[in-house]
């Protein structure tokens, strides 16, 4: 199960073309850390792992099943998890606007 939210985590990631960075500040972890969760060399506490999986909107529960479950229940969640609301400053990759002031959380 360890290596599975390590990889999970990578697939979300490359699912929401998100940035270990950008994962990190939305969880409230370092870059480092963030990075050792990605590469499997550490495991995500239990709070940590809730806003892991809050951030691309779905439950610990698929962040810990297999890749396929996993991002079969993040699919619904693309356009919508709080991951993707862009930043200040942020690029939208699609149509290159900036984003001036963060979007507010629902």
């Amino acid at each position: 199960m360890f290596h599975q939210i390590s990889e999970n985590v990578r697939r979300l990631a490359g699912m929401f073309l998100v940035e270990q960075q950008r994962l990190a500040r939305e969880v409230g972890i370092s870059r480092q850390s963030m990075h050792a969760i990605y590469t499997g060399r550490s495991r995500p506490s239990a709070d940590t792992a809730i806003r892991i999986a809050e951030a691309f909107g779905i439950t610990v529960e698929d962040l810990t099943a297999e890749p396929r479950e996993c991002l079969g229940a993040a699919l619904p969640h693309l356009y919508e998890a709080p991951i993707t609301e862009l930043e200040v400053g942020e690029t939208d990759i699609v149509t290159g606007r900036v984003t001036p002031l963060r979007k507010g959380r629902k």
